[in-house]
């Protein structure tokens, strides 16, 4: 992408000597920069901001110079440098509304009809985070724009689907981002799995990081394991990748509920004969257009409710955060509100699944 972009700039607005030399050496340390900020764990501060804006700039500035080169075959010389800062005015608009979009929570509802649930009760609400990347860019204020969305929904189970954290994340302020969230006591508890970049976090802080921060958090972590929602459902929970989550919920009863936590969305189709619905996140519902595309080409399952073969249903939350880049262009950020419900009865209104 890098090459493309300086060729197509370089060309454009005709730089020779030193101005050419410094934006070719700008364009070799930003094509290293994100791996080696990786590496380091250094997610967070002024120079990842401007690695990770820069990530998503050069992106669309490479779309660009795509288009630049193809018109280069039917435009004179002359109007190439009009095209050029076209290009950039361009990007420049796209990553500055995907940085706001990134900023503008959104609250999905989902409701999931199932005659499961115990007598008396008439419905089961599910919060759901994925994918926060809290410390990817930003320190812990990513959490102010998420716990008032929190505190205006009325729900009974909080959960998270993994990548709550970044790599890096112990450098930060961490105890006081748990501490915020650990303040939060729905009535049946918190509860979470594990994502790759919980895995990465590992690496940089050491193994047991991640669950440090989770336990500190309040969050309850479903090991391959089940809990019991106080005796209204079941949650299970695998951490990333996933692995034979129909073992872990054959021998569950069927009188009621099972909601199973995965952070990737591929279904396991014996388990999807067994549970309600799974929760994943993960594909960020391709973040930044025109990734979905690319995206799709892994999982089938990007956003939204899915009805599987085996009975049960899948949902893909686009997430609560961002990686990389902290833009969103063509998604948005979610916290989802699923909703177990009874189905109303023959002949008194609609009783079909959602």
């Amino acid at each position: 992408m890098h090459w493309l972009v300086f060729a197509q700039a370089a060309q454009a607005l005709g730089l020779h000597g030193l101005p050419r030399w410094l934006l070719l050496a700008w364009c070799l340390a930003m094509t290293l920069a994100p791996a080696a900020t990786g590496y380091a764990g250094e997610r967070t501060g002024l120079m990842a901001a401007v690695v990770f804006v820069w990530m998503g700039l050069v992106f669309y500035l490479f779309l660009g110079s795509i288009l630049l080169a193809l018109a280069r075959l039917l435009a004179g010389p002359g109007t190439q440098r009009a095209l050029f800062l076209l290009v950039l005015a361009a990007s420049l608009a796209v990553c500055a509304h995907g940085f706001v979009n990134a900023r503008q929570i959104r609250v999905a509802e989902v409701t999931v009809k199932t005659d499961r649930l115990p007598a008396g009760v008439e419905r089961l609400r599910l919060a759901v985070l994925s994918d926060l990347h809290l410390y990817s860019v930003e320190e812990g204020v990513r959490l102010d724009r998420v716990l008032p969305v929190l505190a205006g929904l009325d729900y009974d189970v909080l959960v998270s689907l993994g990548d709550l954290i970044e790599a890096g994340a112990h450098r930060g302020d961490w105890e006081v981002s748990a501490a915020r969230l650990a303040a939060l006591t729905p009535r049946l508890g918190t509860f979470a799995v594990l994502g790759n970049h919980e895995e990465y976090a590992d690496r940089v802080a050491g193994a047991g990081f991640a669950e440090r921060f989770h336990q500190a958090a309040g969050f309850e972590l479903l090991h391959q394991r089940v809990a019991d929602l106080g005796g209204v459902a079941w949650i299970a929970g695998v951490d990333y990748p996933g692995h034979d989550e129909a073992a872990l919920l054959r021998d569950l009863p069927r009188d009621r509920p099972i909601v199973l936590l995965k952070h990737l969305p591929r279904p396991d189709p014996e388990a999807a004969k067994i549970f309600d619905v799974q929760l994943s996140g993960h594909t960020h519902a391709g973040q930044l257009w025109p990734f979905w595309y690319l995206v799709r080409t892994s999982f089938a399952h990007m956003r939204g409710l899915y009805e599987l073969a085996g009975g049960g249903r899948l949902y893909v939350t686009a997430g609560t955060g961002t990686w990389g880049p902290p833009m969103r262009v063509g998604s948005h950020p979610e916290i989802t509100l699923v909703t177990l419900e009874r189905p109303k009865p023959r002949g008194g209104g609609e009783d079909k699944n959602q």
